[in-house]
């Protein structure tokens, strides 16, 4: 006996069935929270799916469970669960961002449980922003997760010049943050799409964010370099038929 679940039994449709049903009756929220964990434990996805399905309790306490699929990279655990409750907060969101995982970020959008064109974090951060927070930092480098958000601006109508709660677009944002991997990577991923002309609520373009700070030298260095590229990018852009273009950059 393992849990509350005998191992023998587990491909036995009808014990687990009957074992499910048994211990709904008696359940409070630490038995519902065994229960899920010996499920999935056991790989017993459909069983969970089932017990979600036919049970007007409250199955999923905490997020702890989302936390569970993310990290044991169970695609098919995180897609029962979108069933089931259905909600992607900005949490969600970070965590699949922090642990790389593309698949279940567009699991999400392909079961129509997250927008790209309209999901907005706390702090009024797009897919874009996040994107950029989080798969050019330290923690991680994670191309294929950035290159699914970039995709998404084409397929699903995601504004790689929206702004968030401080009026900063993505590329402000990364420039403000001294990423220079960042502001390269979006630069070089939507060259065409973006709007470098968009003001923050202080007035500024990311251009004039890069020549204007005033920091430790280290950071210095680092908007100056970020400067020069985006000078060179805009003047790159200038040269071409603007007319064929919606954000012409001047």
């Amino acid at each position: 006996m393992h849990g509350y679940f005998q191992a023998p039994l587990l491909d036995n449709h009808d014990y687990l069935r009957n074992k499910v049903h048994a211990l709904v009756r008696v359940m409070d929220i630490v038995t519902n929270r065994r229960i899920i964990e010996n499920l999935v434990d056991y790989g017993c996805i459909d069983t969970l799916r089932i017990l979600f399905r036919n049970t007007r309790r409250c199955l999923i306490p905490d997020r702890w469970i989302y936390d569970t699929a993310i990290l044991k990279n169970n695609i098919r655990l995180f897609e029962v669960l979108l069933e089931q409750d259905g909600s992607v907060t900005s949490g969600l969101v970070n965590t699949v961002f922090f642990f790389g995982r593309d698949t279940f970020l567009d699991r999400c959008v392909q079961l129509g449980k997250l927008d790209p064109a309209t999901w907005r974090a706390r702090q009024g951060f797009t897919l874009l922003h996040t994107a950029l927070s989080w798969c050019f930092n330290d923690t991680g480098h994670y191309p294929n997760m950035f290159q699914l958000v970039v995709s998404y601006v084409e397929e699903r109508g995601l504004d790689p010049n929206a702004i968030d709660n401080h009026g900063q677009t993505a590329l402000h944002m990364a420039v403000y943050l001294a990423n220079e991997r960042a502001v390269r990577g979006v630069v070089n991923a939507l060259l065409l799409e973006l709007d470098p002309s968009v003001l923050t609520s202080a007035s500024e373009t990311a251009l004039k964010m890069a020549k204007q700070r005033n920091v430790s030298s280290w950071r210095l260095r680092t908007y100056e370099r970020i400067a020069r590229f985006l000078e060179a990018k805009i003047k790159e852009v200038e040269t071409r038929d603007l007319e064929t273009y919606a954000y012409p950059l001047k």
